[in-house]
């Protein structure tokens, strides 16, 4: 038997407009099996993008829902030629 697929938030992906996001748990497990160090995040079903890392459920999906815009009217990054390196540097 599935487990029913739960919608964590109903705000959609930033990235890629996808409604469907779930609660993801990270941490360990001591030897009896009871959870350590817990942290939680949202993340996005399609494109995987994901909220910030949180100590609680609740706090991940605030964060999920109150990330930044994505801004496309940043500069971009100087060339990777324009940088200079120390003489000597091995390449490759």
């Amino acid at each position: 038997m599935t487990k029913p697929f739960v919608i964590a938030s109903k705000v959609p992906c930033l990235h890629c407009g996808s409604p469907y996001n779930f609660l993801v748990c990270h941490g360990g497990a001591r030897l009896d099996g009871s959870p350590v160090n817990l942290a939680y995040q949202i993340s996005c079903k399609k494109c995987r993008a994901s909220g910030p890392v949180t100590k609680t459920a609740p706090e991940a999906v605030k964060g999920w829902e109150h990330r930044a815009e994505p801004r496309f009217d940043e500069l971009l990054p100087d060339p990777l030629s324009d940088f200079e390196f120390e003489e000597g540097e091995a390449t490759g």
